[in-house]
């Protein structure tokens, strides 16, 4: 396979579409969870009742700010909004609403975009992904098997933003930053005003150089992200030490939460399509299940790819190897 065909596959192959699935679900609940903190004060947010930055005050470069919407649309709003919401959470009428989803979150990104900040921009990112990905297909195999794949692009993408978010994000500490000539860069930033209880027990009981030690934590795990997130062996070092920044970054730094919660969602992009599966079957009643439909591992893709793109074997071999790697699977079962 050369690399034109690896970059092909890489974007376009099949793969289960569990992890798109429950991304969908996770984003959805984090964004609900953001807008609720904001919706506390909605008056004030949505309507002329509180303060906003006007087409004449706002920057010359930033995008003129839409207009606010009268008190009565409120509630309609908030249906659209958490109407929406759950509709992507528990997966119904999930191609509709995520177009409403999208829309929302764009709204309230030019009407109030200080508000917004950048969890809304990341918002609007996913469901666009979402809104614009293909559907799953279910794929016929040549021993009668029927498997549900989807095309990559959409989780690929996903996938890339989280690397590219933590590693420019490392670039912009290290080299237009403090993190690399001050050491006590972490220890200021907590006895800020995003101070919580435990950040200021921390603050009383913790050695200073503690602090140091975590904020290189943080500078090392941005910078080797992509390689700990893509390379497969080092993937659960790095799922671990990401939930656990976000996890500290939440516990240590108050409305911080809201971004810490909506990054985690990314990590169910990288977690294999199979514990995703046995999650699934966890909570999802007996009623709903199906058996019509196959799911075909990360493993059984990829020897499928293989086969696949082995021109040495006619198709009639392919066949019969595609057919096998199905039977070795339940053989293991």
């Amino acid at each position: 396979m050369d690399l034109k065909q690896r970059v092909q596959w890489l974007f376009f192959e099949g793969i289960d579409p569990i992890r798109l699935d429950f991304y969908r679900r996770c984003l959805a609940l984090a964004f609900l969870v953001y807008m609720t903190y904001l919706f506390s004060n909605a008056s004030e947010w949505l309507t002329d009742e509180g303060f906003h930055v006007t087409r004449e005050t706002q920057l010359l470069h930033a995008a003129k700010p839409w207009r606010t919407m009268p008190t009565w649309a409120v509630p309609l709003f908030g249906l659209l909004l958490y109407g929406s919401g759950i509709c992507l959470i528990v997966g119904r009428f999930a191609r509709l609403a995520i177009w409403v989803a999208l829309g929302c979150a764009i709204y309230v990104q030019r009407m109030d975009a200080l508000s917004a900040f950048a969890l809304n921009k990341l918002a609007i990112l996913g469901f666009a992904v979402i809104a614009l990905a293909p559907p799953s297909r279910q794929v016929k195999l040549a021993d009668g098997r029927t498997v549900l794949l989807q095309s990559a692009w959409p989780v690929r993408i996903l996938q890339a933003t989280l690397m590219i978010i933590y590693f420019t994000s490392a670039v912009s500490k290290a080299f237009f930053g403090d993190w690399l000539r001050d050491p006590d860069v972490v220890w200021t930033v907590v006895q800020g005003v995003f101070r919580t209880d435990l950040s200021a027990l921390l603050l009383r009981t913790m050695p200073k150089w503690l602090f140091s030690v975590l904020m290189y934590f943080v500078l090392a795990f941005e910078f080797l992200a992509p390689v700990l997130l893509i390379n497969k062996r080092l993937r659960p070092l790095g799922i671990l030490a990401g939930i656990s920044l976000h996890v500290g970054l939440a516990l240590m730094m108050s409305t911080v939460f809201f971004f810490s919660l909506q990054m985690i969602t990314y990590y169910v992009l990288f977690l294999p399509a199979t514990t995703l599966r046995q999650v699934q079957d966890w909570y999802t009643p007996e009623r709903w299940k199906t058996s019509v439909v196959d799911t075909a591992s990360d493993s059984q893709l990829a020897r499928i790819r293989d086969i696949a793109f082995d021109n040495a074997n006619s198709d009639e071999q392919k066949i019969k190897a595609i057919q096998a790697v199905f039977e070795d699977e339940a053989d293991d079962a």
